[in-house]
């Protein structure tokens, strides 16, 4: 089905190119990733929708996944879209405008509990979101690690899904180590059963 959805949608011309200009891939738990760039109209509109989608289903947690931003795997060298390569403040504004889009639609579905969450921190966005996705895991074992972006703005956002827990690795120490950052615990179990 989504195979056939990317095709019909021109998926490819919709799509993170790399500087040779072929798609940019990701191999993920045995399938091939793509990713959507900010710079296309396609992008603009396609969280909000999906935002409208889950709303309509009572969901009201959203979490942008793979939104790293100004990062070397968030560049975008598809000249075809007519943005500056392969970074810009367009993809600030871009995102920007969809996370208020969001806020606004569920402003005014007068929903109560909504949460808006973005991976890894953006400081850019911290008064639009409720929290961000980081992995401070991979520091557990290292006691001077100090979760900078954490600790300099906690008050205003918080840290969320760390992964402390890996599925048949998880110890004591990763749980409590999350808990002394101030992350909300999160566990990893993909392609397993809970």
């Amino acid at each position: 089905m989504l195979e056939n959805f990317f095709v019909a949608d021109n998926g490819v011309n919709l799509c993170r190119t790399k500087l040779d200009g072929s798609l940019e891939t990701l191999n993920l738990e045995g399938r091939i990733e793509v990713f959507l760039c900010r710079g296309t109209e396609y992008i603009k509109t396609f969280m909000q929708e999906t935002s409208k989608t889950l709303f309509d289903l009572g969901i009201t947690a959203i979490h942008n996944d793979f939104d790293q931003l100004m990062a070397l795997d968030g560049a975008s060298f598809n000249k075809s879209l007519g943005h500056l390569i392969p970074y810009g403040s367009w993809q600030i504004d871009v995102m920007s405008k969809v996370y208020s889009e969001i806020i606004a639609e569920a402003k005014s579905r007068n929903i109560t509990y909504f949460y808006l969450t973005k991976e890894w921190p953006t400081e850019l966005f911290n008064m639009k979101i409720q929290g961000y996705q980081v992995r401070n895991y991979k520091s557990l074992n290292d006691t001077t690690y100090i979760p900078l972006f954490h600790y300099v703005y906690h008050d205003f956002v918080s840290s969320i899904y760390g992964f402390g827990w890996m599925q048949g690795t998880a110890t004591d120490d990763d749980l409590a180590a999350m808990l002394i950052y101030g992350q909300l615990p999160g566990m990893a179990f993909w392609q397993s059963t809970i």
